[in-house]
C-alpha cells in the first residue's frame, strides 16, 4: 500500500499520520433544542403527526380495500367498512377546523395513531 493512501486512511480514521494522538470531532458537539410547551412548535409537531398518522390510515385502508376487491371472494361487509374509514379520513383532512388547535388534533391522534396495525376488524 502506498505511503499516500496510508496517510488518508490515518486521517480519515482520525489519527494525524506519524502519531497516535486523535483528531478532535468537531461534529460531536450538538444543540439541543428547548421543548416549547403550547407553542408554536409544539402546534407544528402535533399538527405534522396528525398528518403522518392520517396519511398512514388512508394508505393502508386503501390497500387493504383493494386486496379485499382483486380477491376471488370478495368480503362486501369488509369493503364497505373500509370504504366508511376512507371517507371519514378524506372529510377530516378536508376541514381546516381539524388542524386549526391542539384539541381537535390530539383527539384525532387518539382515535387514530392508537391501532398501529392498521387493520379494520
Amino acid at each position: 500500500m502506498s505511503k499516500v493512501i496510508k496517510d488518508t486512511s490515518a486521517i480519515a480514521a482520525g489519527k494525524i499520520p506519524g502519531t497516535t494522538k486523535a483528531i478532535p470531532n468537531k461534529r460531536r458537539t450538538r444543540i439541543t433544542p428547548k421543548k416549547i410547551i403550547n407553542g408554536p412548535l409544539e402546534w407544528y409537531d402535533i399538527s405534522e403527526q396528525t398528518q403522518y398518522v392520517l396519511n398512514s390510515k388512508l394508505t393502508s385502508y386503501m390497500k387493504l380495500r383493494g386486496a379485499e376487491q382483486r380477491s376471488e371472494n370478495p368480503n362486501t361487509e369488509k369493503i364497505a367498512r373500509l370504504t366508511t374509514s376512507i371517507d371519514e379520513i378524506v372529510d377530516i383532512t378536508s376541514h381546516l377546523h381539524s388542524f386549526q388547535s391542539m384539541k381537535p388534533m390530539k383527539s384525532i391522534l387518539e382515535k387514530y395513531a392508537s391501532d398501529a396495525t392498521g387493520h379494520i376488524g
